[in-house]
């Protein structure tokens, strides 16, 4: 939340003349609270926030409403808090001046108008519920994270990389502890390492972001294919240029170029695209004429502005190469968006449906194989015996592997 507190008084110079003083400051605090089961009833956080006033206004994704609605409805009636929903869109096609407009009339109905944020809720248990895409989507801002700031995340990554995706960050049914534990330390750390570099910088004014590795030429990535990539592979395509840009440069060893490239592959996440050319290139830094920061060794950068575009284009040769030598030439899984990203399909209701059936069955809440061809039930998941092209995970590399794994993504 911030509160501007400032007061005028007046002045007398030591030559008698008069004047006034204006001082001012801005107060901005928030908390974030990791619990899981926000709305167990035996959990009164969320509750507490609003038992002065008695009431809540709830402004949600018409799918969440659909798959945790019930729970939530339960969960005010428990404290006796009288509950409001408004359902709404989500994704690019709904980013609309009506829509805007249907939140702010229920805000205005209910009797309140916006504030800042000043308290936000962690529950991972959510993920159970996201599709695996979506999660690998996310993983990528987690690789951003750690690998420009915190080393001992980096590693949790790369060494439960597949488990984290394939078992929702320890949340899927089955999760053994040691994966619980690990996700949590990894999710908790990152967010942790975000908000102690974003926090001197919370009206955004200084430019050379740690936290924007990545997001240099990824832009461009998600506008140029027909169908735009998802934003976790576009940075992914940006990052794991940046490595190769750097290690181009001596600032990272060829080893640790290797194991941070292998982690975005073994991840699916996309490292190269068929139309990332000079020409992009050129195009996408002309528009980002910004300072942006390269791993200096993993777990630490350092900020470029004087990379020409000669090394640049030699950069991008040379990670072409590399690429040849990964599943799919470096291109990732389930990389471009569909309608999860960008709103809701003509036929709605049938979309809808279709989504929540598989938030329930990932989450184990129906029968059925869940689309692993090991014939698991319940929503289990087991890791197969070769993964996205790597055996057991991180092994050799298969060249040019397009869905040919016993396992790809849960899908036969």
């Amino acid at each position: 939340m911030s509160d501007l507190k400032a007061s005028v008084s007046e002045t007398k110079t030591s030559s008698g003349h008069v004047g006034f003083h204006v001082e001012g400051y801005e107060k901005i605090e928030y908390d974030f609270t990791f619990i899981d089961g926000v709305f167990n009833v035996d959990n009164p956080n969320l509750a507490d926030c609003y038992k002065k006033w008695g009431r809540v206004l709830a402004v949600t994704d018409l799918n969440i409403y659909n798959v945790y609605g019930k729970q939530m409805e339960k969960y005010f009636q428990h404290y006796d808090l009288e509950l409001k929903i408004h359902k709404t869109k989500i994704g690019e096609k709904a980013k609309t001046m009506p829509t805007l407009l249907s939140i702010v009339d229920s805000m205005n109905e209910f009797g309140i108008y916006r504030k800042a944020p000043i308290h936000t809720f962690l529950d991972f248990t959510f993920l159970k519920t996201l599709p695996t895409a979506q999660i690998r989507n996310g993983f990528a801002e987690l690789i951003k994270i750690s690998t420009c700031s915190h080393l001992d995340t980096f590693n949790l990554l790369d060494k439960y990389c597949e488990q984290l995706i394939d078992q929702s960050f320890g949340r899927a049914e089955g999760s053994p502890k040691e994966l619980i534990d690990a996700a949590d330390r990894i999710n908790r750390e990152g967010i942790h390492e975000m908000l102690k570099l974003e926090t001197p910088n919370l009206h955004e004014i200084g430019l050379d972001r740690v936290i924007a590795y990545g997001h240099t030429w990824s832009p461009l990535h998600e506008l140029v294919p027909e169908t735009p990539l998802r934003h976790g592979h576009a940075i992914s395509i940006d990052m794991a240029y940046s490595a190769t840009l750097a290690n181009q440069r001596k600032l990272i060893s060829d080893e640790e170029h290797r194991r941070l490239l292998n982690l975005f592959s073994r991840a699916g996440l996309s490292m190269d695209h068929h139309q990332f050319d000079e020409e992009i290139l050129a195009k996408a830094t002309a528009a980002i004429l910004k300072t942006r920061d390269v791993p200096n060794p993993i777990g630490s950068c350092t900020f470029l502005n004087d990379v020409t575009a000669e090394e640049m284009n030699e950069a991008l040769r040379r990670h072409k190469q590399l690429m040849k030598e990964y599943p799919r030439n470096g291109e990732g899984l389930e990389a471009y968006v569909d309608s999860s990203d960008t709103g809701y399909t003509e036929n709605a209701k049938m979309e809808e449906e279709k989504i929540i059936e598989n938030a329930a069955k990932k989450a184990g809440q129906l029968n059925g194989s869940n689309g692993h061809v090991n014939g698991t039930t319940n929503g289990v998941h087991k890791t197969s015996a070769k993964t996205n092209g790597h055996v057991n995970g991180n092994g050799a590399l298969s060249n040019g592997t397009s869905g040919n794994a016993a396992k790809v993504n849960g899908n036969a």
